[in-house]
């Protein structure tokens, strides 16, 4: 083969190198740039359908672009936002909150969670959390940013509803506390008239058992309080009275009123002595008899007054009888 013939040769197979190099390159930029729209396809889709409020800002809070909720939240379409100021959609009791935090993400780069009131197209406002992370271009100066903003209005109306009931509650406890305190008084008042009282007092259930007593009523039969509560009523009650104290029992459980009747009870060292009845009747919180306070009045004194009483009236009698017998006898002689 000669020099022509060689050189034809190989400029004929570098030309079918070169033609099989742009068919390389140029599939490989296809195919390149079919990754990069698929990429972009990603992208949008995730950007679009991200939970929250996001939107892409330049570094003077003009809104780049927004995903569907942040637009159907705020009640525009997403031309009407592209362009527009991001201050243009906050309330007024938010702007300083939302200056605030553009300014502190200029400084700083980044902010987080930070509570703004933003204002709808219809009017209405709610409250988000901003959040912010910084985009750069490709020598690393800042040019905006993705914002993303969570509505947490049901979770501040909730939260305000809380604190709302538990300062209606706070009320509540305080009137409970000073109901409370009025009660303790009342009891206090009552325990001390119900122990200090010279009269026999006794607290019983239905069945007749003691629940309480006074001190007057122990210290009179016997006992201390101690031993006294627990036992029936019929372990205090002399036996000449035991059927009068069943009979007033049963009567009291049938009418719920206690009928006056002279009781004599027994002491501890067995010595009895006399007393009057009466009562009064308890109930529960749904009105069902749970018991009785009993006063019991110690007649000692009275039945000791009327049996001198009796031994005078006799006494008297028996000297009228010899009186009379002594007229009788001067009338005959």
């Amino acid at each position: 083969m000669n020099g022509k013939s060689l050189a034809a040769s190989t400029k004929k197979k570098v030309g079918k190198l070169q033609r099989q190099f742009k068919t390389i390159k140029k599939t490989g930029t296809i195919k390149k740039e079919l990754e990069i729209s698929s990429l972009k396809k990603k992208y949008r889709i995730f950007y679009d359908e991200l939970p929250g409020l996001l939107h892409t800002i330049d570094i003077d809070g003009n809104i780049l672009d927004c995903n569907r909720e942040y637009a159907e939240t705020f009640g525009y379409s997403k031309e009407e936002l592209i362009g527009k100021s991001v201050f243009t959609f906050v309330a007024e009791e938010g702007r300083q909150a939302f200056h605030d935090s553009f300014e502190a993400w200029k400084k700083t780069g980044r902010v987080k969670n930070k509570p703004v009131w933003f204002k709808k197209k219809n009017g209405t406002k709610f409250l988000g959390l901003v959040s912010a992370n910084n985009l750069y271009d490709e020598n690393g100066k800042m040019i905006g940013s993705n914002t993303l903003i969570k509505d947490i209005t049901e979770i501040h109306d909730a939260r305000s509803e809380l604190e709302e009931s538990q300062k209606e509650l706070q009320v509540q406890v305080k009137q409970l506390e000073r109901t409370n305190h009025r009660l303790l008084e009342a009891e206090q008042k009552y325990k001390n008239l119900y122990d200090k009282t010279p009269t026999l007092l006794r607290t019983i259930t239905t069945e007749g058992v003691l629940t309480d007593c006074n001190e007057s009523y122990a210290r009179a039969l016997g006992y201390t309080k101690e031993e006294a509560l627990g036992m029936s009523v019929y372990d205090h009650t002399a036996e000449r009275s035991v059927e009068d104290m069943k009979n007033n029992l049963e009567q009291w459980k049938k009418t719920h009123e206690t009928l006056p009747a002279e009781i004599w009870l027994k002491r501890k060292n067995g010595s009895i002595f006399p007393t009057m009845l009466s009562g009064t009747s308890l109930y529960d919180e749904h009105g069902k008899l749970i018991g009785r306070t009993l006063a019991l009045t110690d007649m000692t004194e009275i039945y000791e007054a009327r049996t001198k009483l009796e031994v005078h009236e006799k006494h008297l009698q028996q000297q009228l009888s010899q009186v009379q017998k002594s007229n009788d006898l001067l009338t005959v002689a």
